[in-house]
């Protein structure tokens, strides 16, 4: 990892729950080789999904990672005050503005 990229360990930092949007598998590769050189894990302390089988996941306190179903998605498009929606691509690579913006 470059000592000038965004790690998601100091995504743990914020005052609200994270929600990660990952565009595409390419970038699903990218953020599980991220995910794993930091030490996290996926819910119930498995390593992370080689494949991408949903847009949007959770990041945990405890270091993990996990699916947020239909309600999740309700909420993430909703947009509130309570979630940060990270645009993980923009996020690491450099974008000023990383939020999820439709």
């Amino acid at each position: 990892m470059k000592s000038n990229q965004r790690t998601l360990t100091s995504l743990l930092n914020l005052d609200r729950r994270v929600y990660l949007y990952i565009t595409n598998s390419a970038v699903w590769d990218i953020f599980v080789k991220q995910a794993a050189a930091e030490g996290f894990l996926w819910s119930g302390k498995k390593k992370m999904p080689k494949k991408l089988l949903d847009n949007i996941v959770a990041m945990n306190n405890d270091m993990t990672f996990n699916y947020i179903g239909w309600a999740g998605h309700m909420r993430f498009a909703c947009a509130g005050k309570d979630i940060y929606r990270i645009d993980f691509a923009r996020y690491i690579n450099g974008a000023e503005n990383y939020c999820y913006q439709k």
